[in-house]
């Protein structure tokens, strides 16, 4: 079952988008028992409960947290692969890492830094998704606000003059 847990949390209000897929791309991720991201939507069903628990999560400011637990098989992929679907679709920025492997050891904050980072999607204005860097990129074009931040003020600054193409 979720549980929410209340803490506080910044999210920030993005444009409405829609995402195209291959129909190979579809097929392939169906023949490996997952369903691809652009089907989710579609195929998700027999959740209401916890449909409802996140969609109410999502429009409440004062929520923080959720925690999503199960047993193995119950659908917990599927359901998050669902809630970031949602939470795209009302404008969000989303990322996830993938817990179960080492590549993403929470005592190694540069593996999760770089998990978020590139798993990190937002919808843009023109309907498709964009990626971290295309998010910063429109962030240094978009303000100044920033600039003197101690960790993102110089990667906006190099930005804005061409001198970062890759975050690498």
């Amino acid at each position: 079952p979720l549980t929410p847990h209340i803490q506080s949390t910044g999210k920030t209000q993005l444009p409405v988008i829609e995402a195209k897929s291959t129909s190979r791309d579809l097929i392939e991720a169906l023949r490996m028992g997952i369903v691809h991201d652009d089907l989710v939507g579609e195929l998700t069903f027999g959740r209401e409960r916890e449909i409802g628990i996140f969609k109410s999560w999502l429009k409440n400011d004062q929520l923080g947290s959720m925690f999503l637990a199960g047993e193995y098989g119950s659908g917990k992929t599927h359901l998050l692969t669902y809630f970031r679907h949602v939470a795209l679709e009302n404008g969000y920025a989303v990322a996830n890492i993938a817990r179960h492997s080492q590549d993403t050891a929470f005592w190694k904050p540069n593996q999760m830094y770089s998990g978020i980072a590139q798993s990190f999607q937002y919808p843009t204005s023109d309907g498709r998704r964009g990626d971290f860097l295309g998010y910063l990129s429109s962030l240094a074009d978009s303000t100044t606000a920033l600039d003197q931040h101690m960790y993102l003020g110089g990667v906006l600054q190099s930005l804005r003059v061409g001198e970062l193409s890759s975050l690498r």
